[in-house]
């Protein structure tokens, strides 16, 4: 009798530890997901914060007289004051005299000296960091990473990291003004086809085409990937498939790395979550086993 109560204690005992693993392993993955949606949370803001920054058309130019007008309204009506005599002359030329009225609200005879005094724009105003980026991927030749953009964007007054570099590249991503492109493990930009190096596009309808059902239209350059990232969130993912996915990859492997495999190419969270919710199942069915490596978790079919 006692030792059955023997081996009953040791089977419950068993049956609570391999309960409490897979309950910490959820926890961590919970922990991943969180992680994973906070920082992707964080990128969002930035990216509302840097496009919020951008008028409506046509309201720049309204907006232009209430910023110099505090400090340029003495320079533009003082000259205006000393030359009110020779205004009454100027009559005779065909309008001449209506040009010192609109200097006095401040448009556009100073704007161009404060331009080339400040090193701002006709606003008055530093561009956004969409602005600069747009503009510097302009002016390349060929792809280039979000490190690599953060690099040549930066400007002593306005030093530019990687991370918000990338936010600024993925809203011209989802504005069809770049290109993403994936090689091996790695992302690249690229302005899109067409677009002049500085100044406004000549034509919009090009710049709205779906870029992201052509990837092909604009050609790859020193030996970058046409491939850009996929977002198959409506696809079916099967049990099987994840599972022989993993028995095909061998060893321990990531929810993210396993997506990679199944769609060759670089995926976005919703995949990834899908996957790692049919990894799950399989861990349920006991057909793979998960477990966590250096605060990652991973998952291996089981031997069959």
């Amino acid at each position: 009798m006692q030792t059955r109560y023997k081996e009953k204690l040791a089977a419950d005992l068993q049956s609570n530890s391999e309960d409490h693993q897979l309950v910490t392993a959820r926890v961590a993955e919970l922990q991943e997901q969180l992680t994973v949606l906070e920082r992707d949370r964080e990128l969002l803001l930035n990216l509302q914060a840097a496009i919020s920054t951008k008028t409506a058309p046509g309201q720049p130019e309204q907006d232009l007289p209430g910023a110099p007008l505090p400090v340029h309204d003495s320079e533009v009506s003082s000259p205006v004051a000393d030359d009110t005599p020779d205004t009454k002359p100027a009559a005779k030329h065909g309008g001449a005299a209506e040009k010192p009225a609109r200097a006095r609200r401040g448009k556009p005879a100073p704007s161009g000296k404060q331009e080339s005094e400040s090193g701002t724009d006709s606003t008055g105003k530093s561009p956004t960091l969409i602005d600069v980026v747009d503009d510097y991927l302009r002016q390349q030749t060929g792809p280039r990473t979000a490190a690599e953009v953060a690099e040549g964007a930066s400007t002593p007054g306005r030093p530019v990291d990687a991370g918000q570099a990338r936010a600024a590249l993925e809203g011209l991503v989802s504005r069809s003004a770049a290109n993403r492109a994936r090689q091996g493990r790695t992302v690249y930009y690229e302005t899109t086809a067409g677009r002049p190096a500085t100044g406004e596009e000549p034509n919009r309808p090009e710049v709205t085409l779906p870029e992201a059902a052509q990837p092909a239209d604009a050609p790859p350059e020193e030996g970058t990937s046409p491939d850009t990232e996929h977002t198959p969130s409506s696809e079916p993912l099967s049990s099987d498939r994840v599972l022989a996915a993993l028995r095909e990859l061998g060893g321990a492997q990531t929810a993210r790395g396993i997506a990679e495999h199944l769609y060759e190419a670089a995926v976005d969270n919703p995949t990834t979550n899908r996957v790692r919710t049919t990894l799950t199942r399989l861990v349920e069915k006991a057909l793979a086993v998960k477990s966590t490596q250096d605060s990652k978790v991973v998952y291996e079919a089981k031997a069959s």
